[in-house]
């Protein structure tokens, strides 16, 4: 169980020592799920996890379950209610997120990400979402909002 409190030496001791890192940054591979976190000087920063196979990762967001694998954007989206989507078009693939601002006083953002080489949104939206991104300073989000 990883929360926005924990530091750098809690994420230690719950995940075991990185594969690489440094006193800003860890990488984990554990179970086929990779884990990025990054640090400020007042803890946790940023945590990446990326789904890298069949391993059940969830969430809990405002009181509300989502399991990566499972869920999609779509799902996620109805079942949060209040986000905005953003699409980061590459040449190989496409990654559509679904962010959320989170916490006590919405002081951190939550993105829920689906990489995909589909064309279009109908189709991403409703593929399991892969990734989970949660920072302090903000994602972007071009696509418009949900309320």
């Amino acid at each position: 169980k990883i929360t926005v409190q924990d530091t750098q030496s809690s994420l230690i001791n719950k995940l075991g020592k990185p594969i690489s890192g440094s006193e800003k940054y860890s990488n984990w591979v554990i179970n086929k799920l990779y884990i990025y976190a990054e640090y400020s000087p007042y803890g946790l920063n940023e945590l990446n996890i990326i789904k890298l196979n069949t391993e059940t990762v969830t969430v809990n967001l405002d009181g509300k379950t989502i399991t990566l694998g499972k869920d999609s954007i779509r799902s996620a989206a109805s079942k949060v209610k209040h986000g905005c989507y953003n699409l980061d078009e590459g040449e190989v693939g496409s990654v559509y997120s679904y962010i959320i601002r989170s916490g006590a006083e919405g002081e951190y953002d939550v993105a829920f990400d689906t990489e995909s080489d589909a064309t279009d949104l109908k189709t991403i939206t409703n593929q399991p979402i892969t990734g989970l991104r949660i920072g302090y300073e903000g994602f972007n989000a071009n696509k418009g909002c949900t309320q």
